[in-house]
């Protein structure tokens, strides 16, 4: 069998995953058509009760990740696992808003963000002056400086409001999709563990936070996203250290664990295994057509 074959019977076993969801880290959305008032029947993305405390929304410190003007980078960290065989990603979809002064109605087309940073981590992300204990040696992320990558499309998703009301159109959520081309081998990942960084660039302020909403509690994988911010009172330099919602409330002093959105989106690779039985059944054909 040539090689140009093998190519080819690799390229169409791979074509049947194309632009699939590989790996969703839960929704957003928690009614497509919830809004009321200023926002009547637009979708919304409503706070949700501590589990346990259903008097007690979350205080809801949604992450930022923006860049700032000096350039310095708030990020978010969250993990997702490859199975056997790898993926060949092909984009991210990541979720983004900032606060405006007045309700935005309706939404405009595209959001804001008009590039992100991007890095690959293969442990949990840590840094030398966060919360202890700490790992020896400490992890460091697959690039040495984070890829800083275009949005290639962004689509409004929904109003984020309060958990006892739906009606705050200030806040509109945004679906960003990214290209993953330039992560190694083309965005193509082994089978493995790996935690996915990011943050936001705001197209017209560079000093403009920029939040994201956890997942919906339901639909998340697991619970342990990560921050890269000031985590304590006095701090000065940023470190990571894991998100926990409602930290500080009477019902719930540490805080409540969260899972953050995004999708991997892409194709799935064969495995060894069964490109192996396809290369040798093809070989069998050929021999019995020399014959």
């Amino acid at each position: 069998m040539s090689r140009f074959i093998i190519a080819a019977a690799v390229s169409a076993f791979v074509s049947q995953g194309s632009a699939a969801v590989l790996w969703s880290n839960g929704n957003v959305v928690t009614n497509p058509t919830g809004g009321t008032n200023a926002i009547a029947n637009y979708p919304v993305v409503q706070q949700e009760v501590v589990p346990g405390f259903t008097s007690l929304g979350f205080a809801d410190r949604t992450a930022n990740a923006a860049i700032t003007l000096g350039g310095t980078s708030q990020a978010v960290a969250d993990d997702f696992t490859v199975p056997v065989g790898g993926w060949d990603l092909d984009t991210v979809t990541l979720y983004g808003f900032r606060t405006t002064a007045t309700a935005v109605v309706p939404p405009a087309a595209a959001g804001p963000i008009t590039r992100v940073r991007l890095n690959l981590w293969r442990e949990v992300p840590q840094s030398a002056n966060g919360p202890a204990p700490l790992p020896n040696p400490l992890p460091t992320p697959v690039f040495a400086t984070d890829l800083e990558l275009p949005v290639l499309s962004s689509t409004f998703v929904g109003f984020r409001t309060a958990y006892n009301t739906n009606a705050n159109g200030t806040r509109p959520i945004y679906a960003y999709d990214v290209s993953l081309d330039l992560l190694p081998d083309a965005g193509r990942l082994a089978p493995g563990n790996y935690w996915l960084e990011w943050s936001f660039l705001d197209s017209t302020s560079s000093t403009t936070n920029i939040f994201i909403h956890p997942a919906n509690r339901a639909t998340a994988p697991n619970f342990n996203a990560r921050q890269f911010s000031v985590y304590t009172t006095g701090q000065t330099q940023y470190a990571w250290f894991e998100m926990r919602d409602a930290f500080g409330q009477p019902a719930t002093p540490d805080g409540v664990a969260i899972a953050l959105p995004f999708n991997l989106n892409g194709a799935v690779l064969p495995e060894p295994t069964s490109l192996g039985a396809f290369a040798a059944g093809a070989m069998t054909l050929r021999r019995r057509r020399a014959n």
